[in-house]
């Protein structure tokens, strides 16, 4: 049930943070070393701070590939860039990107390999060259991730667009903020005997973690409405497996998580004024933690067609076409009392739901001083009085949350 990785270089519209679907680093304009460091380098004088600011992010991107094993994408077409500067910072413009790039090449202290012209999908790449590495090894470099907008929005292509701000984008940039600075202020580590927590960048199973990475945001999923998705991404513990989350510390303290068990189907039944008959994801013959993947799935989808073929890929592709058909058939016969939510994309309307539940656990936890960590409908807690604290504020957001989402869909 693992998710497909496609070919290296081969780019899907994901945001530039999310690492879990591409090979190659996408060139976000989100990580920083000391400036000093730059200046090191002997290139010609910057034309603006923006020139400098941009040669600063691609050397950091370019360590950090060096690091993680990995070259960094980028675009060399001028619309790749556009409506972009709220997300990435004013620095990233086409012409302070391709004169950066081009300037440290040419010089080498990076590697560039165009895409060649016209190949549809695929994007330019760099990567750190050994004089560069060798010219910065042993200094402290001064890494800092900066996400720049705490609050983001995509069209249906998944694509970051402009919007026009409002109070409640006011409102929710400055609660994440809040937290985030709550995130950073905590010392959160991974204490795991066959890992070494250290360094920029940890290899945890599969996984590459950046623990400077503390920073989240909140992503809302169609434009130019803000009341669909909106969960909150970012924190390098999202990027954990489940059992190694359950490893880390806070400030020294060992954790524990709670989540909001079958939060969707509950809701979904709520909204009916329903309740469940038993386990959501019990479905005879199929694997729980099968029928789980599938239920979102399902309710994700926006044709049936799509869901369909969403699960076939993730039991191992289009092969298992036949087999996914009839796990939905069993699910939605299991379910036939909400079998109108399915293949219908009330996914993003109930992650719009549990992402206010969401905000509404983190506001309650930092008035008492807890640092709880958001991954979706869970949070990381200290283990004792803070996680329990957290786990009372999931239950009130989960009854409050029911009564006003219940009362809009009667």
């Amino acid at each position: 049930m693992d998710i497909k990785i496609p070919h290296q270089n081969q780019q899907r519209e994901l945001d530039v943070d999310d690492q879990r679907f591409c090979r190659d680093r996408p060139l976000g304009f989100h990580w920083n070393v000391n400036p000093e460091i730059v200046l090191t380098l002997d290139l010609p004088a910057p034309h603006s701070d923006n020139d400098l600011a941009a040669r600063n992010s691609i050397i950091a991107e370019a360590l950090i590939g060096a690091e993680t094993g990995q070259c960094v994408s980028f675009s060399r077409r001028k619309n790749a860039y556009a409506h972009q500067r709220r997300y990435r910072g004013t620095a990233y413009t086409y012409t302070t990107v391709i004169r950066a790039t081009d300037q440290l090449d040419e010089l080498g202290w990076i590697k560039v390999k165009k895409a060649a012209v016209g190949s549809l999908g695929w994007q330019s790449t760099f990567r750190a060259t050994p004089t560069l590495i060798e010219r910065v090894g042993g200094i402290d470099l001064g890494f800092s991730y900066n996400p720049h907008e705490l609050i983001r929005l995509r069209n249906m292509e998944r694509k970051l667009v402009p919007y026009t701000e409002s109070e409640f984008t006011r409102q929710a940039r400055r609660d994440q903020a809040a937290f985030n600075e709550a995130y950073e202020a905590a010392d959160i580590v991974l204490d795991a005997p066959d890992i070494e927590w250290s360094g920029r960048v940890v290899h945890v199973d599969d996984a590459i973690v950046l623990p400077a990475r503390k920073a989240c945001y909140r992503v809302f999923n169609r434009s130019p409405r803000f009341d669909l998705g909106g969960r909150s991404y970012g924190g390098f513990w999202q990027s954990l497996p489940k059992t190694r989350r359950k490893q880390l510390t806070i400030n020294g303290d060992p954790v524990e998580s709670h989540d909001h068990s079958q939060l969707h189907p509950r809701l979904l039944y709520a909204e009916r004024s329903l309740l469940i008959d038993g386990d959501a994801y019990d479905v005879p013959g199929h694997d729980r933690s099968v029928v789980k993947v599938a239920f979102n799935i399902a309710i994700n989808a926006e044709t049936r067609r799509s869901g369909v073929l969403a699960i076939a890929d993730r039991m191992g592709g289009p092969s298992h076409r036949k087999a996914a058909d009839k796990l939905l058939k069993a699910i939605e016969a299991r379910h036939s009392r909400i079998g109108d939510a399915f293949c219908s994309g009330a996914g993003l309307r109930l992650q719009s739901v549990d992402a206010n539940m969401a905000a509404y656990v983190s506001q309650r936890a930092i008035r008492e001083g807890i640092v709880a960590l958001p991954i979706h409908d869970e949070f990381v807690a200290r283990r004792g009085r803070d996680a329990d604290r957290v786990k009372e504020f999931m239950e009130e957001s989960f009854h409050m949350a029911k009564a006003v989402y219940v009362r809009c869909h009667i």
